[in-house]
Order: structure tokens, then C-alpha cells, then sequence
């Protein structure tokens, strides 16, 4: 987590991605990145892939880029146990790609999304997000 800090601490304005894959930042991680995000406004793509993020972690990083954020275009969550507990997961992805305007491109492959899940997902992505699933 302390080389996460820096990475977030040393980024420069001209830096607009920030690629975090393969940290295991876990919750703990993405909520810590979710409170950075609220004074961020020039980062507009984030790499969270394979960090062993799960529903409560994703929901702090959906309510914080939600509320506060409006730069964040494409979002990576691939290969993270987010739906291994299903129950809520629909609802904080929707929260993402109904109230999150910015958000362009949203990548959950490998997440354990279930096929009720993503048909209602699928629905959603009709808002101009594209939706990565596989």
C-alpha cells in the first residue's frame, strides 16, 4: 500500500493513467485510492486489475467517483472476486454506469459476474458505456 501512495503522491498533471495492476490493494487499497480520486481531476484512466478487490472495495470507488469525481473515463476492474459474494454487486455497477456520466469504458471480465448481472448490466451500457465482460 505505501508503494501505492507514492504512485498517487508523485503523479503529475500531464499523467493521466494510472496503472496499479497486480498490487493486491485489496478493500483496504481501493477505498484508500477511492478518497485520492475525490481531489483528482486530471486522471482519465485506472488500472485495478488483479488486486483482489471485492464488492465493498468497488463500492467505496462507485460512491467516490460518483460523488466527486468527473474525469475518469475508463475503469479496469478485470480479474478482481467482486461477484464472488453476487448480492449488491448489480446495484453498485449500476450506480456506475447510470450516475457516472464521465465513464466511458468499465471492464469486469473475470470478476464472476453472474448471467442476471450482466443481462441488467448489458441494459445499462445503452448510456454509452462500453461494457467489458468477457
Amino acid at each position: 500500500l505505501l508503494s501505492i501512495e507514492r504512485k498517487l503522491f508523485t503523479i503529475e498533471r500531464k499523467d493521466t493513467s494510472l496503472q496499479l495492476e497486480g498490487n493486491k490493494i485489496g478493500d483496504g487499497g481501493a477505498s484508500f485510492i477511492a478518497n485520492r480520486l475525490c481531489k483528482n481531476t486530471w486522471i482519465r484512466s485506472l488500472n485495478l486489475n488483479k488486486n483482489h478487490i471485492g464488492l465493498s472495495g468497488t463500492n467505496c470507488l462507485a460512491n467516490t467517483l460518483t460523488q466527486y469525481n468527473s474525469t475518469l473515463a475508463c475503469l479496469d476492474l478485470s480479474n478482481n472476486p467482486i461477484f464472488s459474494n453476487s448480492q449488491g454487486s448489480q446495484t453498485c455497477f449500476e450506480t456506475l454506469l447510470c450516475k457516472f456520466s464521465c465513464l466511458k469504458i468499465l471492464s469486469i471480465s473475470n470478476t464472476g459476474v453472474s448471467d442476471h448481472t450482466c443481462c441488467a448490466l448489458n441494459a445499462h451500457s445503452s448510456l454509452g458505456v462500453s461494457l467489458f465482460l468477457l
